[in-house]
């Protein structure tokens, strides 16, 4: 793709299971929307096998399709796709969930965005909620894509524009993480400045506290700010050069089944020196399928807290300060659910905790006083 006058090849991954190959090739057609020269897509079949969709990717040169048998998790299926060819010969790499809507300029605009930016680690496009999308945007639907079925074609600007009109929350898949990561995913404070928050936007106020938060990078939307620093892009949707990995190494896979190896890959980077940013100019949608919500509520909060403690494990020396960071975090949280009696996910959370102390010491690196 010429960008600036100089062409990239840049590869696309794309992680998908036998449950999700419808939404999977809906999201692949709005990918091939807009321009894909210079572009190839790497699909991985996470623990399955699917004759249809292998079939379909033949179809195209710009694709490359794999199967693995069993569920490598999301950063071993990730880091398989990270290690093939067409990716250790590209210059950009964007990773993107299975279950989005891509705006038409979204590979154009995310990869532009990213070589303009100097001292990029990771970027990402803005992610909207397709749980609340406007009649505006639904008058978008319908054009046929490549393989068949109707798509939403719309450009980020437009996308953009139907966002502006009312910044409401729920809108939002994400909006933007502290700058600060320790802040972000650490601090006792955060929990209470959140629980304030809730409060307040219940009571329909436009006031938010806290150093930096939801209010703040809307403000940024609305002053027509081009980026904003944030510590982590989320996973589903992250663009950076392939030099990051040659210089922070790929994703780890001890989160595996899945959560914060998206976090802990952008920590990375931001401790080698680089800035992670959202970019406002560049959108997608999220959540064409419902596996998210299907999830048991304590089992996801289990797994939240087992790669949190994982990830606290690897940021903090002495080891003993990440135990006692997590640990304050259940704690604080717990006392401010007391009014709700929610006991059972204050279990949840203690047990996703051991569950991380337990597979980060089966690596043979744990020591509370390292």
């Amino acid at each position: 793709m010429e960008i600036f006058s100089k062409d990239y090849k840049i590869n696309v991954l794309i992680l998908t299971m036998i449950d999700q190959v419808d939404v999977t090739i809906q999201t692949i057609e709005t990918l091939l929307q807009g321009d894909t020269s210079g572009v190839i897509i790497s699909v991985l079949l996470n623990g399955g096998s699917d004759f249809k969709l292998k079939e379909l990717l033949k179809t195209k040169d710009c694709f490359r399709y794999y199967e693995s048998d069993v569920n490598l998790g999301v950063a071993g299926g990730r880091n398989f796709l990270l290690n093939t060819n067409e990716c250790k010969d590209c210059d950009l790499i964007i990773i993107i969930d299975n279950d989005v809507i891509a705006s038409v300029d979204y590979i154009r605009n995310l990869a532009t965005f990213l070589i303009s930016q100097g001292d990029a680690g990771v970027v990402g496009a803005m992610i909207a909620n397709l749980d609340y999308i406007s009649y505006d945007v639904l008058k978008h639907y319908g054009e046929q894509g490549t393989f068949g079925n109707k798509i939403l074609k719309i450009t980020s600007a437009e996308i953009k524009k139907y966002i502006l009109t009312d910044l409401n929350s729920l809108r939002f898949y994400f909006v933007g993480s502290h700058p600060d990561y320790i802040y972000a995913w650490f601090s006792p404070v955060r929990v209470f400045y959140d629980i304030i928050n809730i409060i307040l936007s219940f009571l329909k106020s436009e006031k938010q506290l806290g150093p930096i938060n939801e209010v703040d990078y809307k403000k940024s939307l609305r002053d027509n700010c081009e980026k904003y620093t944030v510590s982590n892009v989320p996973g589903c949707n992250q663009a950076f050069k392939r030099t990051l990995i040659d210089e922070i190494g790929t994703l780890d896979d001890i989160f595996n089944p899945w959560g914060f190896e998206d976090v802990d890959f952008c920590i990375r980077a931001v401790r080698a020196g680089y800035i992670n940013y959202m970019d406002t100019n560049t959108w997608i949608y999220h959540g064409t399928d419902t596996r998210h919500i299907k999830k048991d509520k304590d089992s996801r909060i289990e797994v939240y807290f087992k790669g949190l403690t994982i990830l606290g494990l690897k940021v903090f020396k002495p080891r003993l300060l990440a135990v006692v960071k997590i640990l304050s975090l259940i704690v604080f949280e717990y006392l401010f659910s007391l009014p709700l009696f929610n006991f059972k996910s204050a279990k949840a959370k203690f047990r996703g905790f051991l569950k991380g102390v337990i597979a980060y010491e089966r690596q043979g690196n744990f020591r509370f006083y390292k």
